[in-house]
């Protein structure tokens, strides 16, 4: 297993010397010297942004589509997070990791949150799919890593500061894939009852991404779940924070932004596949949401916003 980092100052060096010599009397004689042990698919993270929100304003959850991941990490205040048309609970204590492109959103929560946000990229990422549309609790070792992480960015010598930062959030990402995984066998504990509103949110988004075509209307999808259209328009923004045809249409943009990046479909096609009557309009409702033409997010590999 990997060790975990001890942020404890001042330890003595006669402390740990007798575990080191056991561990190092207990090496096995190497084969081949030339030949030692590598992960080709790992590489570290960059561009690493650290940020706390103690409150969810519709500023913060409106353009929520971007190429970086995001680590949540739920201190206090437990939340429900949507990713695509996933619903995830998080409890206090525990944190997810959002993957790029990914339309995400919160149900807002009642009291006043408590969460720190990681925001990093990364080139390759196939490493962390274990990590993906779950969430994992944040364990006294986590922890101690994450003081580390956030001692680290606070730092004002800049270069150090980068090149340190980045091996820690290297570390901290391979720590998690590794416990977790090794939890991942273990039941896990009943969720907890949702209400109504979130319910309903659960269906429309489902609802949602198993029509994305032009004929998709809010009259339909108030029908679907069972509530009014003035009562689904007004639960939507009450819940997050946005109106309910806005909403669909980052849903829509959302998808032809994954359809963009990971696929080569024809831009037309696209524009069909994603509900749109026509390449001319897609074009331009993709074009003001992300400041950029769709063929020149692809040719860019993302948007101009991030």
């Amino acid at each position: 297993t990997i060790m975990t980092i001890d942020c404890t100052p001042h330890e003595t060096t006669r402390a740990v010397l007798p575990e080191l010599i056991n561990r190092s009397e207990a090496l096995p004689e190497p084969e081949n010297y030339f030949a030692g042990q590598s992960d080709t698919t790992a590489v570290l993270p960059k561009n690493i942004l650290l940020f706390h929100r103690d409150t969810l304003s519709p500023a913060h959850r409106d353009d929520n589509v971007h190429n970086r991941y995001v680590l949540l990490c739920c201190l206090k205040t437990q939340g429900t997070l949507f990713i695509n048309e996933q619903m995830l609970d998080l409890p206090e204590g525990h944190s997810t990791l959002i993957p790029p492109h990914q339309f995400h959103h919160y149900i807002l929560p009642k009291k006043s949150t408590n969460w720190l946000f990681i925001t990093f990229e990364l080139p390759e990422s196939q490493w962390l799919i274990p990590l993906q549309n779950r969430t994992f609790p944040i364990s006294p070792s986590t922890e101690k890593i994450l003081l580390l992480l956030l001692e680290t960015y606070a730092q004002k010598e800049a270069s150090r500061r980068s090149h340190t930062l980045t091996h820690i959030m290297g570390y901290l990402l391979a720590y998690l894939i590794e416990t977790s995984t090794e939890k991942q066998a273990e039941p896990s504990a009943p969720a907890a009852p949702q209400s109504r509103s979130v319910q309903i949110m659960q269906q429309v988004n489902r609802f949602i991404y198993a029509n994305l075509d032009p004929t998709l209307c809010i009259d339909t999808l108030a029908e679907e779940v069972g509530v009014s259209a003035s009562h689904l328009r007004l639960l939507v923004r009450t819940q997050i924070g946005m109106g309910l045809g806005h909403y669909i249409n980052r849903i829509r943009i959302n998808h032809a932004q994954q359809l963009l990046e990971e696929t080569n479909l024809p831009v037309k096609i696209i524009a069909i596949d994603c509900g749109f009557n026509s390449s001319q309009s897609f074009a331009r409702a993709f074009r003001r949401a992300t400041g950029v033409a769709p063929h020149q997010f692809r040719k860019n590999g993302n948007g101009a916003k991030t």
